[in-house]
């Protein structure tokens, strides 16, 4: 996946995708750099994607209330 191809995450499979690319980048970007650029972005990406999907799957699941001193 290159700097050019990063338009949005729109899938599990898109989100798989820009996972691994990050982990291919992580170690070896630096900042300001193409690779920098396209880690920062893709960070992004996936931030708003896991914002806007699975965060608000969490909120839309009935909330399990536990007090600690039950258990």
């Amino acid at each position: 996946m290159a700097i050019t191809s990063i338009k949005s995450i729109n899938s599990k499979q898109d989100l798989e995708k820009a996972l691994k690319r990050v982990d291919e980048l992580w170690d070896v970007a630096e900042p300001n750099t193409p690779k920098g650029e396209e880690l920062v972005m893709l960070t992004q990406l996936i931030e708003d994607y896991e914002l806007a999907n699975i965060v608000s799957q969490r909120v839309d699941q009935e909330e399990i209330e536990v007090n600690i001193d039950d258990l």
